[in-house]
């Protein structure tokens, strides 16, 4: 809790904004609370960095979630004979009221590099991930039995807020994502933001070296400061 010290105003002939004085009680050095409190995190992502709004019991009326995963290593995977690593990366799904779920791809892309899912919330088999604010995912290998989910390879928790990624008329929610530095996994509105020249990310390998990862054309050279 923050608290303000209001000190003792002493009147003197020399105060030159003695005119605003008569604004301000003397309380004799008492410590007032201001009855402020603050224990969140004003920033909600460090990635998309925006000031917290006031909480709406609103929920979006989002009925379709489309995700695409990109990843350059080429291990994405539609295998559906095959179990465990060998059959590839699947999406793993869940909300903060039901319980997670391994899904396959609906397609996969580019030698292994893209894949993508549709999430119908109006089915079925998705109706109990329907009318939360945000949709859950991790990228993972694919589960060695249904008893053992192979946890191997996956990335960090990863958060869609559909706050952010609002559902359009339709309310279709379209999310594009990549692998980010370490297992962190990036999320943009659109493919064009994916496929952006530059630096992916950048992280110490040890305490002198620097390991670049990028998607910039051939004998193109960036510079860290």
């Amino acid at each position: 809790m923050k608290r303000k010290i209001i000190g003792l105003m002493v009147a003197s002939s020399a105060l030159i904004l003695s005119t605003v004085s008569v604004a301000i009680l003397a309380t004799g050095g008492k410590i007032i609370p201001d009855n402020v409190i603050y224990d969140e995190d004003k920033v909600a992502s460090l990635d998309h960095p925006h000031f917290v709004s006031a909480a709406s019991d609103e929920i979006p009326d989002v009925k379709t979630v489309e995700l695409h995963y990109h990843n350059d290593d080429g291990k994405c995977g539609k295998d559906t004979t095959t179990l465990g690593s060998n059959g590839g990366r699947a999406f793993y799904i869940w909300t903060a009221k039901s319980a997670g779920v391994e899904l396959m791809p609906d397609s996969v892309a580019n030698d292994g590099q893209d894949m993508m899912i549709t999430i119908d919330l109006t089915s079925e088999k998705f109706e109990k991930y329907a009318g939360t604010s945000t949709l859950l995912f991790i990228i993972k290998y694919r589960k060695n039995s249904d008893t053992d989910l192979n946890w191997g390879g996956q990335s960090s928790d990863t958060e869609i807020d559909y706050a952010e990624f609002a559902p359009d008329a339709d309310g279709k929610v379209v999310v594009y994502s990549t692998n980010g530095s370490g297992s962190d996994v990036k999320l943009f509105h659109t493919e064009a933001e994916t496929k952006v020249e530059g630096i992916k990310y950048a992280e110490f390998t040890d305490w002198k070296t620097i390991t670049c990862t990028n998607n910039a054309a051939a004998g193109v050279t960036y510079e860290l400061y």
